[in-house]
């Protein structure tokens, strides 16, 4: 992208230039005085205008690697043994949890506990199975595909390609999950 802004910079840099010397060629002694002042505003024109123009190239151009980046952090494959790793670096104690699964969704379900609080991370294929997953979790948050499922409503994350479940209520936790994560889904 930068190579693209540079080279639109660039040409809009010839072109005020090669307007500037151009317009001072003439070599009438009457109209010397005139012409110049006339070449003088187109080029300023012309100068203004390529400077829009490229600045608006510079604009498209960042707006195209914005969606490139948000495009790959959807795709970035993201698992339960990352989710494991991190919140063991930021100093909790993470177990496994046997016996838990409950497939609420089609991803890969793995089942942590941290302080007696279950954490489910189910991983997904492809973002498309990830999106109607999360499509069939009601607006409160505790039915899932038409089935009551929690009294109250646990906090949904989404990183890359899996759904994070947080069933526990812990300001810390809750807290370290949103600095994780960004804020809950629902």
């Amino acid at each position: 992208m930068k190579r693209k802004s540079i080279i639109a910079l660039t040409c809009a840099a010839l072109v005020s230039t090669s307007l500037l010397f151009t317009g001072c060629g003439k070599s009438s002694t009457n109209n010397t005085a005139n012409n110049a002042t006339d070449n003088g505003n187109t080029a300023t024109e012309k100068l203004n205008e390529s400077a829009n123009e490229a600045g608006d190239a510079v604009k498209d151009g960042a707006e195209a690697v914005k969606d490139g980046v948000e495009g790959v952090g959807d795709a970035v494959k993201y698992t339960a043994v990352d989710l494991k790793n991190d919140i063991v670096n930021a100093g909790y104690d993470v177990k496994d949890s046997t016996d838990s699964a409950k497939d609420y969704f089609k991803g890969k379900e793995t089942d942590y506990t941290i302080d007696n609080d279950l954490v489910r991370v189910y991983e997904y294929d492809n973002t498309a199975d990830l999106d109607a997953d999360i499509a069939t979790i009601s607006s409160d948050g505790t039915t899932i595909n038409n089935n009551a499922v929690y009294t109250t409503k646990p906090y949904y994350y989404r990183k890359g390609n899996s759904l994070i479940v947080y069933e526990g209520s812990n300001p810390t936790y809750v807290d370290k999950f949103g600095t994780l994560y960004g804020s809950p889904i629902l």
